[in-house]
């Protein structure tokens, strides 16, 4: 056992995204996932306690008299800082804040979610 986080050691969550009459689908249930659908491989690595500190920051809200945590920005944050890359029907690609920024907001969720079940977060 190790007491230090192993910056190469990742995991990975998968989805599985279709569009069919104009209309988006996205599940992490390969059972329910559409015959079209696109596998959607999502690679993280686990935090290090810097990062904690460093999610933690960008997550504070302050009006001079108190300080809040934002839940939400907490979560976008966590998936900024601890996404590598992702996989889709088998072509890796990194991902970058400015994808993430412009994802479709039920996968975006859907990937957050199934990131924060891996982490107990």
């Amino acid at each position: 056992m190790s007491v230090f986080v192993d910056k190469e050691k990742k995991f990975d969550v998968y989805v599985y995204v279709s569009d069919q009459d104009g209309k988006f689908f996205v599940t992490e249930d390969q059972s329910k996932a559409k015959p079209d659908s696109k596998k959607l491989k999502i690679q993280f690595r686990f935090p290090t306690y810097k990062d904690n500190i460093d999610i933690g920051r960008q997550s504070v809200k302050s009006d001079g008299v108190s300080i809040q945590v934002d839940p939400v920005q907490l979560r976008y944050e966590r998936f900024v800082k601890l996404v590598v890359s992702w996989d889709i029907d088998g072509d890796l690609q990194p991902i970058t804040r400015d994808m993430i920024d412009v994802m479709n907001p039920e996968l975006a969720e859907l990937i957050v979610s199934e990131m924060e079940s891996v982490l107990g977060a």
